[in-house]
C-alpha cells in the first residue's frame, strides 16, 4: 500500500464527502464506470494506508462517527446515494471488520434495509462475486467467509427464494 504523505484532515474530507453522496456515481450506473465503482474501497484503503487507528482521539472518533452515522442512514434510504455494497465496502474495509456492520444490517429490520439486501445480493450474484469477495482497492478484506454464514442466518424473508437457493449452492458446494 502506498505511503501516506497527507494527514488526517485530508482523509476525514474524503470520508465525509462519501458520506454526503457526492462520488460522482448514480446507483443506476453501478458497474458501469470502473473509475468511480472503485472510489469507495480507494478512500478506505488509503486510510487504512494513513495508519488512521493512530491518529489523534478526537481525528479516529470523528471518522468512526462518520461511518457510523453513514452506514445507519444508507440502511435507511434507498436509494442510499450510493450503492450499499459500496458503503459497506468502506465501513468494513476501514475498521478491518465486517462483523460489526453486518449486525446492524440484522438488527435494522426495515423494508429498507431489506431491499438494500436484495440490492446488494443482486449485485454480488450477477458479477459471480459471493463466492470469493474481497473488499477494498487492494482487496484487503475477505469478505466471503464471514458473509455466507450471515446470510445464511438471517430470519426467513429478508432474501428472496430464487436468492436464497444461489447462495447456498454457492455455500454448500
Amino acid at each position: 500500500m502506498p505511503d501516506n504523505h497527507q494527514g488526517p484532515a485530508v482523509y476525514l474530507a474524503n470520508a465525509e464527502v462519501l458520506a454526503m453522496g457526492f462520488t460522482g456515481t448514480d446507483v443506476a450506473d453501478r458497474g458501469t464506470d470502473p473509475e468511480t465503482d472503485a472510489v469507495h474501497g480507494l478512500v478506505a484503503s488509503r486510510l487504512l494506508a494513513a495508519d488512521w487507528r493512530h491518529w489523534p482521539a478526537p481525528e479516529r472518533d470523528a471518522l468512526e462517527g462518520v461511518w457510523r452515522a453513514w452506514w445507519q442512514s444508507a440502511l435507511h434510504h434507498h436509494p442510499a446515494g450510493q450503492h450499499i455494497t459500496d458503503v459497506l465496502e468502506t465501513v468494513s474495509v476501514g475498521t478491518g471488520a465486517l462483523a460489526p456492520w453486518l449486525a446492524i444490517w440484522s438488527a435494522t429490520r426495515t423494508e429498507t434495509a431489506d431491499r438494500h439486501l436484495a440490492d446488494a445480493l443482486d449485485s454480488w450474484l450477477r458479477w459471480g462475486e459471493l463466492a470469493d469477495l474481497h473488499l477494498g482497492f487492494y482487496n484487503e478484506l475477505h469478505a466471503t467467509p464471514e458473509l455466507l454464514p450471515w446470510l445464511l442466518s438471517l430470519e426467513n424473508g429478508r432474501i428472496h427464494a430464487a436468492q436464497l437457493v444461489e447462495i447456498e449452492h454457492i455455500a454448500y458446494r
